[in-house]
């Protein structure tokens, strides 16, 4: 959440923040991996954002989490990379929805003049 506050007449300050969050291998997508590639943009925004708007109070912050139980891949074509993605889910116990929830609450109870800018989250296994 992002407000605005009068800090002296007529000048206002923006203050909050914005959490994106992406998967920790945007910043090396593979051949075809498409959306990989939006994720790598996603940081990429959150980290111009941060340059613009920290100076203003506002509090920009990426998490990027690794191997995580969702729906992901559920509709992948390729059926070799759906079953690697189904190894990985099975050998490396991966995160869940609760321990990417625990991630941003960490990063957004910093103090005001801290802020926790980049969190890579990943299953202790997949190192």
């Amino acid at each position: 959440m992002i407000r605005t506050t009068s800090v002296a007449s007529g000048v206002r300050v923006l203050v909050g923040g914005l959490v994106g969050v992406r998967s920790v291998r945007g910043e090396t997508p593979e051949q075809g991996e498409r959306l990989l590639g939006r994720a790598a943009r996603i940081g990429h925004l959150t980290r111009n954002l941060r340059a613009e708007l920290g100076p203003r109070g506002v509090r920009m912050r990426n998490i990027e989490p690794g191997v995580t139980s969702t729906e992901l891949g559920t509709g992948m074509r390729d059926a070799e990379t759906r079953a690697s993605l189904s190894r990985m889910r099975t050998d490396l116990d991966p995160l869940t929805a609760p321990d990417i929830a625990e991630a941003i609450a960490f990063s957004v109870a910093a103090p005001p003049s801290g802020n926790v800018a980049e969190t890579v989250v990943v299953p202790v296994r997949q190192g």
